[in-house]
């Protein structure tokens, strides 16, 4: 972790701003376990720039920040991309700045470079069907659209604006300046 890094997570903000991968899953597993041990009852912050990643390390990172016991906070600071939308879907606040945005789409877990046999397809296929119906859960859960609005969404690949979040339920606010939540977080 940097110095910067370190000091955001001293004041419970996280940042996630990079793919999300196997040392960034457990990198930011560890930083949420951490606060989650942690007896304070300040909430955690999560700042969002991410192009998304894997679908499996993001549910991990989607899982534990639903269950933690503190208010969570999450701000889409540039693009909150396939699974960076999921995990942002899991905060209990979450805001959008005006220039952010937001990317839904089917999961994708199929290696197309490799050689598949007929039962690893069913498999894949299996899971792929299974993982879409996690992705409309999350979304439908916290937005004000119904499965099949939200299914039609992740055919293809849709990008919203802040408005059109915030008009869909998937964000409480959008923000042009992230100071006054910040400052908020840092006099508790």
């Amino acid at each position: 972790m940097s110095e910067i890094t370190d000091d955001l997570f001293k004041k419970r903000i996280v940042c996630i701003t990079n793919e999300i991968d196997d040392a960034n899953t457990q990198e930011l597993i560890s930083q949420i376990i951490s606060l989650m041990l942690d007896s304070s009852k300040k909430p955690i912050v999560f700042l969002i720039n991410t192009g998304g990643g894997d679908v499996y390390g993001g549910f991990a990172i989607y899982d534990l920040i639903k269950s933690l016991k503190v208010k969570t906070i999450g701000i889409v600071l540039g693009a909150a991309f396939s699974m960076g939308s999921i995990i942002f879907c899991a905060c209990q606040e979450r805001y959008i700045s005006k220039n952010g945005v937001f990317l839904l789409h089917q999961p994708k877990i199929m290696e197309l470079d490799m050689p598949i046999k007929g039962m690893d397809i069913r498999a894949e296929a299996k899971e792929m069907a299974n993982l879409h119906e996690k992705f409309i859960d999350v979304y439908a859960e916290i937005s004000n659209l119904t499965r099949k609005k939200v299914e039609n969404l992740i055919t293809n690949e849709t990008f919203l604006n802040p408005q059109q979040t915030l008009d869909m339920g998937f964000t409480t606010k959008i923000i042009d300046n992230i100071a006054p939540i910040l400052a908020r977080q840092l006099d508790k």
